[in-house]
């Protein structure tokens, strides 16, 4: 169907005949393969559409198939995705999007809002997150769940990390307070080869001292792709800048995996503080886990504070600082 796209038929007699074949087909694209001498996983996403449930003609079940796989990717599923109702609307936007995508840069259609992060023990701004916006003519402003799957996706993330690190770190040396600024980094991103030299160069250019740049990595891509992002530390950390652990709590990753790094912050994903604070749990959960952050790093930030009493019950429990609505929404850069 495509470079990278292929579509396969079945006919089979009951519901759980085609479950089967599914499962089956995808467990054979999930074993590795030798490359000459070396071994490499294979991954690939797998949509499913059914007749006569989902479509009548052939053209509408790969349509449907096809919404089903973007789907798929768009989640990282390990699992085939079976069509439902609205995914071929969805599909349709996302490939406008894909398209447009690519020209978005050099139109200059993106720009970057900064968020403050606030220190717990005496108010003051200790840094600022960069939060990428897409100021698209036609659908108006996009937030970051509505694209980076898509820049991912077809590979334009490497072009737009490029933008986003380059106009971070020349935002932050104009900032007179000398705050750090956190910049998030996607798992394609550490796997490009030139990163590191791409890190650099956004330094070297901005005139930012690389102690003020933090680059945030998600818990999820840590599991991934632990051995690649090794090195890719050893390189950032080299050059002087801060790496965080962002949105810890949900990537379920071992112990062994988070000990194998030198955090310079942890950062408590939201859904993590509300949780805690449900009539069912105590304060103890929040203890437990600002223990374990503060055995992996010296410094734990909490996202998602809302409201005074969350402020006030974190200072309490002894976390070092907050980032949230409560303390600052997201403005354009200011100096």
């Amino acid at each position: 169907m495509g470079g990278d796209e292929f579509a396969v038929a079945a006919q089979t007699h009951e519901g759980y005949a085609c479950d089967d074949f599914v499962e089956l087909l995808a467990e054979a694209v999930r074993k590795p393969v030798m490359l000459g001498d070396a071994q490499s996983e294979v991954s690939a996403s797998v949509g499913v559409a059914c007749f006569p449930e989902d479509a009548t003609n052939v053209s509408e079940l790969l349509a449907r198939a096809d919404a089903a796989m973007y789907e798929a990717k768009d989640t990282q599923s390990e699992h085939p995705v079976t069509y439902r109702e609205g995914l071929l609307k969805r599909s349709a936007s996302r490939r406008f999007l894909d398209r447009e995508i690519a020209g978005a840069i050099g139109r200059g259609e993106f720009q970057l809002q900064y968020q403050v992060q606030t220190s717990l023990r005496d108010g003051a701004i200790v840094g600022r997150e960069a939060l990428i916006r897409w100021h698209h003519p036609v659908l108006g402003t996009l937030y970051p769940g509505e694209f980076i799957s898509l820049a991912e996706a077809n590979g334009s993330i490497i072009e737009l990390g490029r933008w986003v690190l380059a106009q971070a770190c020349s935002d932050a040396a104009g900032w007179p307070d000398r705050t750090r600024v956190a910049v998030n980094i996607s798992a394609l991103q550490l796997r490009d080869a030139d990163f590191a030299s791409t890190v650099a160069e956004a330094l070297r250019s901005s005139g930012l001292d690389p102690q003020r740049l933090e680059l945030e990595i998600t818990e999820t891509t840590l599991i991934r792709q632990r051995t690649e992002v090794v090195d890719v530390f050893a390189r950032l950390q080299a050059l002087g800048v801060k790496i965080a652990l962002d949105d810890f709590g949900t990537g379920f990753s071992s112990l062994d995996t988070l000990l194998a790094f030198a955090f310079d912050r942890i950062k408590i994903d939201r859904s993590v503080l509300h949780a805690s604070l449900q009539p069912s749990r105590t304060r103890s959960v929040l203890r437990a886990i600002l223990a374990l952050g503060h055995a992996l790093t010296t410094t734990v930030l909490v996202e998602g504070v809302e409201t005074q009493n969350q402020l006030e019950l974190l200072r309490g429990e002894g976390f070092d600082e907050i980032q949230g609505f409560f303390a600052g929404r997201p403005v354009p850069n200011a100096t």
